[in-house]
C-alpha cells in the first residue's frame, strides 16, 4: 500500500512535470514567434530609414544621411583620436551631358559614378551625394595625405565610366 502510494505521486509529480514542459514549450514557441514579429518590424523600420537617408539615383546617402553619418564619425573619430578627412567632389560638365543626352542619361551618369564612389572606399569609409553632381566622402581614419591620394584615385577612376545613353555614350 504505501509502495502503491509512492508509484501514485511519481506519475502524479511526472505528469504534472510534463503539463509543465508543455506548458513551457508554447509560451517558447510564444516568444520566439514575438521575436520574429520584431525582427521583422525593425528590419521594415531600418529599410524606411535607409530609404529615407538615400539618394534614389546615386544609391549613395542623400545630404541628410552624409550629415547624420558624418556627425557620428566626427564623434568617434575625436573619441579615438584618429584622422577623419573629407573630399569633396564636383563632375565637370555634367551640364552638358544633360543638355546633350537628356535627364535620363544624367540620371545613369549619376547612378554609375554613385556606384564607382562605392565600390572605391573602404569598408569604414562612406560617401552621399551632396547635391545636383557634387559628391561628399569621408575617409575613417585617413590623415590629409592619404586622402589626397583617394581623392585622385576616385577621380581618375571615375574619369574612366563610360555611360550608355539612348543618344550615345
Amino acid at each position: 500500500s504505501g509502495e502503491c502510494e509512492y508509484y501514485k505521486k511519481a506519475v502524479m509529480q511526472e505528469e504534472a512535470l510534463s503539463a509543465g514542459l508543455v506548458d513551457l514549450s508554447a509560451a517558447i514557441k510564444d516568444s520566439e514567434e514575438a521575436v520574429s514579429q520584431v525582427r521583422k518590424a525593425l528590419r521594415k523600420a531600418n529599410r524606411v530609414l535607409d530609404a529615407k537617408n538615400r539618394d534614389p539615383l546615386s544609391g549613395l546617402l542623400n545630404r541628410a544621411g552624409l550629415m547624420e553619418r558624418l556627425e557620428e564619425a566626427l564623434g568617434r573619430a575625436a573619441e579615438a583620436n584618429v584622422d577623419l578627412s573629407r573630399v569633396m567632389l564636383d563632375l565637370d560638365r555634367f551640364k552638358e551631358v544633360n543638355d546633350s543626352y537628356g535627364h535620363l542619361a544624367g540620371d545613369a551618369v549619376l547612378a554609375a559614378v554613385g556606384r564607382r564612389l562605392a565600390a572605391g572606399l573602404r569598408r569604414d569609409d562612406f560617401a552621399g551625394r551632396w547635391g545636383g553632381e557634387e559628391f561628399f566622402a569621408v575617409l575613417i581614419g585617413t590623415p590629409r595625405q592619404g586622402a589626397l591620394a583617394i581623392a585622385q584615385r576616385l577621380r581618375e577612376s571615375v574619369s574612366r565610366l563610360s555611360v550608355q545613353a539612348d543618344e550615345g555614350r
